[in-house]
């Protein structure tokens, strides 16, 4: 973009170096009256292209609801077609505003704010001359006519909500709705002003940035987030400290379970082996004592099988003795019954003769 040296602006000394970015301040909104086309208006009794004086009174421009909406609005280059969105938000923004300032004049009420242009040929455009503002707002219009210093309205704005602030060629808020540098304060020479957000400065590494109370206060409740995140982070790691203590017991429990098993298997192999006239050493393994006896009871070549292998071999065994040392219990009941029974018959058969004895 080519600047005209009658137009150019001096607000490089405004430019960030780091980022590029234009930070600036502007009046954007005036309280008072503000002249309206009848097609803009929305009356279906208004002559469309006839003008009318649209009062915005000071209880409505300067309610704290209308005011917020001032603060991290979208700032645009002209009004667009149509109200800034997430829809078309990546398209039409070109920087945003912060924090607001109130000051009178004149019996009008102004709003100044700190602006932050990000988009280039918006900053080179405001270079070359176009620094008047225009806030794009929605409202509700009352059909009220009045009087306010000396001039005629017919209608009269209320609710009023901003939607984004445009840099214009020449906006309907006036001349002192512009872009204003150090040189430019004129306009607001000698007059209180009332700062209807109060700015801090934080640092962030080793910049330091102005931020308002409302984002002051948004950061503040991050932080306490931020806090009661850690607290349960801190609960969770001693509830977890514990679960491994307890994890830890059992594991310690089921170690020493583990060990008794482990000797009483062996008690059982060694009082099989004994039964069985098998000598085994004491101290060689579960497996190798299960082998030594496989190999001297039933020549059961089991060297190099796995010890599921092994186990599965000797249980084997183990039933088979089990099963042949019952079976002998057995015949040797069964015999010492039959003992019995033919000591009965023989003890019967005498009596009887000694009874024809006698």
């Amino acid at each position: 973009m080519k600047f005209t040296t009658d137009n150019f602006n001096d607000y490089t000394k405004y430019i960030d170096k780091d980022t590029g970015f234009l930070h600036i301040r502007g009046v954007i909104a005036r309280t008072g009256i503000q002249t309206y086309y009848g097609l803009e208006i929305g009356d279906s009794e208004a002559e469309p292209m006839t003008k009318y004086n649209v009062y915005r009174p000071k209880d409505e421009v300067l309610n704290n609801d209308s005011l917020k909406t001032f603060i991290n609005a979208t700032v645009t280059d002209d009004h667009p077609s149509a109200m800034v969105s997430i829809d078309n938000i990546r398209e039409l923004g070109k920087g945003s505003s912060s924090g607001y300032e109130i000051f009178s004049k004149d019996g009008i009420d102004y709003i100044k704010t700190n602006l932050i242009i990000t988009d280039k040929d918006l900053i080179f455009k405001i270079m070359d001359g176009k620094k008047e503002i225009s806030a794009g707002y929605t409202q509700d219009l009352i059909k009220e006519s009045g009087n306010f210093n000396g001039l005629d309205y017919k209608y009269k704005q209320t609710n009023i909500k901003i939607n984004h602030i445009a840099i214009v060629d020449a906006g309907r808020c006036g001349v002192e709705c512009k872009i204003i540098a150090d040189s430019e304060n004129d306009i607001i020479n000698d007059i209180k002003i009332t700062k209807g957000e109060n700015m801090k400065k934080i640092k962030i590494g080793d910049a330091e940035i102005e931020i308002c109370d409302t984002v002051d206060g948004h950061i503040k409740g991050l932080e306490t987030k931020l806090a009661d995140s850690i607290k349960s982070i801190e609960t969770l790691k001693a509830q977890n400290d514990a679960l491994v203590v307890e994890i830890e017991k059992g594991s310690e429990e089921e170690k020493e379970k583990e060990m008794m098993d482990s000797v009483n298997d062996k008690v059982a192999v060694l009082l099989l082996a004994k039964d069985n006239e098998i000598s085994l050493d004491s101290k060689m393994s579960i497996v190798d004592m299960k082998k030594e006896f496989l190999k001297v009871k039933s020549n059961v070549a089991v060297d190099g099988k796995s010890n599921e292998y092994v186990d599965a071999a000797f249980d084997m065994m183990k039933l088979q003795l089990d099963a042949e040392k019952t079976k002998k219990i057995e015949d040797s009941q069964k015999r010492a019954s039959e003992n019995f029974d033919s000591g009965v018959d023989k003890n019967s058969t005498f009596l009887a003769n000694k009874d024809k004895e006698l």
